[in-house]
């Protein structure tokens, strides 16, 4: 067995334990993985909050978690710092979707992906071959109700250029986190 081999069964390996400890702690109390409460955890770090953020902005894709409530989350955590908070929410989307292009077989991801939105990925597989691949992969990322993650995927399954398949995410992404946290400044705002 290859190091690369070797590095990815123990990183599937790490990531298998650390979602099976999040689904032992989720079974046994729902309320602990809830927007909520989550906030107030990371609250609780005092000025190590930001720092939590940030790790929980990058690291929420090697679980599969929507970049929504992180961004949301992050935006009414920290009103004072929304351009720290788009540039972290915008590093972690493009380290997810990254991992998830280069390395879907990490973790499970393509098994996971494959089974839970089969006819999604088959449509997509015909999209992502045609001239119009990059504003498929744009508008599916902008549109905030489809997992980014499946696009990324099919991206890598199609071997569209990574280039071109991180670009047309980041041009759908970057309005939607943007409106995200105005959306949260506006609510922030009102609630003063």
């Amino acid at each position: 067995m290859s190091v690369p081999e070797r590095v990815g069964r123990v990183a599937t390996y790490l990531w298998f334990l650390a979602a099976t400890v999040a689904l032992v702690i989720w079974i046994r109390d729902p309320s602990v993985f809830t927007q909520e409460s989550m906030a107030e955890w990371m609250l609780g770090w005092g000025e190590w909050a930001f720092w939590g953020f940030v790790v929980v902005a990058l690291g929420r894709g090697l679980f599969l978690v929507p970049s929504t409530p992180v961004v949301l989350a992050g935006g009414v955590l920290f009103p004072d710092i929304p351009l720290a908070v788009f540039v972290f929410s915008m590093a972690g989307i493009v380290l997810s979707a990254t991992v998830i292009y280069l390395l879907p077989g990490m973790g499970g991801y393509d098994a996971l992906l494959e089974r839970k939105y089969p006819d999604k990925i088959a449509r997509l597989k015909v999209h992502l071959v045609k001239p119009h691949a990059f504003w498929v992969v744009a508008g599916w990322s902008f549109f905030p109700f489809v997992p980014t993650d499946v696009i990324c995927y099919v991206a890598g399954l199609v071997r569209m250029s990574y280039r071109r398949m991180i670009l047309a995410m980041i041009l759908g992404e970057v309005p939607l986190v943007l409106g995200y946290l105005l959306l949260t400044q506006r609510v922030h705002g009102l609630l003063e």
